[in-house]
């Protein structure tokens, strides 16, 4: 099965959505508690998690309402134009 270009610009960008908002709301506890370890174990890294999903979730839904705006190959809102490649630069 082939994804489109559209759907791996769409699953890049929800996943690399969930990651950083994972990261900034782990990273913090992490260093407040002096060790990854106790962060790790915090009952609440569930909470976290669910909150990157959510993030996600409409990282999915701009990119799904974007190729009807912008650029049909894109999951980005701004209409994208590709330049075209000269040898002198």
């Amino acid at each position: 099965m082939k994804i489109s270009r559209y759907g791996l610009d769409l699953l890049e960008r929800a996943a690399a959505t969930f990651v950083v908002t994972f990261a900034a709301t782990w990273l913090p506890a992490a260093v407040a508690a002096g060790s990854s370890w106790g962060a790790i174990t915090d009952l609440s890294i569930a909470q976290k998690a669910a909150l990157a999903g959510a993030a996600a979730v409409l990282s999915l839904a701009k990119g799904w309402l974007a190729q009807y705006v912008g650029n049909a190959d894109s999951a980005s809102l701004l209409p994208t134009r590709r330049r075209a490649r000269t040898l002198d630069g």
